[in-house]
């Protein structure tokens, strides 16, 4: 299979734009970033042996392998998104590892929300503070699903909008057919 300008190849058009000159630029420092975070974090887990850490340096790769640029072969193309999408799964595995790790180590020293509260009871203090603390915790996260649930709403109807109009332009389309 030659790279691209045979009788049999299609253009592939992912991002559905050309990266301006900037553009490069700007992403060519995001991968010297990434990658001197990924020696350092490469580093760190190695020279302290703190293998939960580990996601971080693989996340970082994903980063700089997905950022390396497009390509005229779609399966270059695919791969390129598939680590892209990745990376964060990685970067964010690490981030809950590491706190998880902090936890465990450093035990009652990280007391937050109903823990709190019952420091400060069992020490026979006022819980005000601690429980407007806790209080303040549950608004957020009620807050936070309600507009996820609304941008969730919003999104299915537009989708359903979509999905019924393109029916009426070719009514021979199932549910699971991909439309252009």
């Amino acid at each position: 299979m030659s790279d691209s300008g045979g009788p049999n190849d299609a253009p592939v058009i992912i991002y559905s734009y050309t990266p301006s000159f900037a553009l490069i630029i700007v992403a060519g420092n995001n991968l010297i970033l990434f990658f001197i975070f990924f020696v350092v974090h490469l580093c760190q887990t190695t020279r302290y042996r703190s293998w939960y850490f580990a996601t971080f340096p693989v996340g970082l790769l994903f980063e700089i392998i997905g950022y390396k640029g497009e390509s005229d072969n779609p399966i270059y193309s695919v791969l390129n998104c598939f680590f892209i999408v990745t990376a964060p799964v990685f970067l964010s595995a690490g981030i809950y590892t590491t706190l998880s790790a902090l936890i465990h180590r450093l035990g009652k020293e990280l007391p937050a929300g109903a823990a709190l509260i019952g420091v400060k009871q069992t020490k026979r203090q006022d819980p005000a503070v601690a429980n407007y603390i806790l209080l303040g915790g549950l608004e957020y996260q009620v807050i936070a699903i309600c507009i996820f649930i609304i941008l969730t709403v919003k999104a299915d109807g537009r989708v359903s909008l979509l999905v019924g109009a393109q029916r009426k332009i070719r009514p021979e389309t199932t549910h699971g057919d991909y439309v252009q």
